[in-house]
């Protein structure tokens, strides 16, 4: 059996609306934006996955994804042992699932530079697919990896110049982009943050 949620999420750099029964609606976060709002920033790989349901709670389904660090680019003192495990809501588990759309999946042994917000309980993807960037091999095949996003069914929302959220249907995705380049970038955008990074409560 197969659930369908929407996710509700008010943050300094993320809105999550739900739009129906299978739209989830994030507002568009820029890398900039991203890399300030992000506790932890850092490229590595996925060691394994777990699919778990919260005590006490049926149905309440959550994906547990264990990453060894490469680099940590921002927050590394989040890591123990260069590991760090992140919960998502969702996932199969006894012939259940909970799906949430626009909610990225991981494998094991998949490489990513991921961006993480600290909250109350742990950590959140900052603008949920946003903030994943899967390494791969370049399509041209050439030594240096890339980095893309990937499409996640989630619709985007920009604010207008006056303000209001305007809904867009998807965001332009990064696609094979240079991985040394955009580590460069990540690093100078970290470099020059002038604000503290805030905490999701």
């Amino acid at each position: 059996m197969t659930r369908w949620i929407s996710t509700f999420s008010l943050l300094t750099s993320l809105l999550v609306l739900p739009m129906s029964a299978n739209a989830t609606v994030v507002l568009e976060v820029g890398l900039e934006k991203m890399s300030e709002a992000s506790a932890v920033i850092f490229q590595g790989v996925v060691v394994d996955v777990r699919v778990t349901e919260a005590s006490g709670r049926p149905g309440a389904i959550h994906t547990e994804v264990r990453f060894r660090s490469v680099e940590a680019l921002k927050g590394a003192g989040h890591f123990q042992d260069s590991l760090l495990t992140i919960s998502l809501l969702g996932g199969s588990l006894h012939g259940q699932t909970l799906h949430v759309p626009g909610m990225p999946e991981f494998v094991q042994g998949m490489e990513v530079v991921l961006f993480l917000e600290k909250t109350a309980t742990g950590f959140a993807l900052t603008g949920l697919h946003q903030g994943v960037f899967v390494i791969e091999d370049a399509p041209d095949g050439s030594l240096e990896p890339v980095v893309s996003q990937r499409p996640s069914g989630a619709s985007i929302a920009r604010h207008d110049p006056e303000g209001r959220f305007i809904l867009g249907a998807s965001a332009p995705l990064t696609r094979h982009h240079p991985l040394k380049d955009f580590l460069a970038e990540v690093r100078h955008h970290i470099h020059e943050q002038k604000t503290p990074t805030p905490t999701r409560p």
